[in-house]
């Protein structure tokens, strides 16, 4: 059964694919400049109508010092 989304619902999914697309240039950049970037839960927030959605957070890892020539 496929459910139909309303304009809320609709708003929230472009807003989060906005958000995680600007999360995802962060980490570019970040493992750019030398980072190593893991994106873990750091908790689960749940609905009053049994909807749940992660939380996240960077586990950031300074790998090697970056070399300019």
């Amino acid at each position: 059964m496929t459910k139909i989304l309303d304009a809320q619902q609709t708003a929230a999914v472009d807003d989060l694919r906005a958000q995680i697309a600007r999360m995802n240039d962060a980490v570019k950049r970040a493992v750019d400049s030398g980072l190593t970037v893991e994106i873990t839960r750091a908790s689960r927030h749940h609905s009053p109508q049994s909807c749940w959605g992660d939380q996240m957070i960077p586990k950031i890892v300074a790998t090697h010092e970056m070399h300019t020539a």
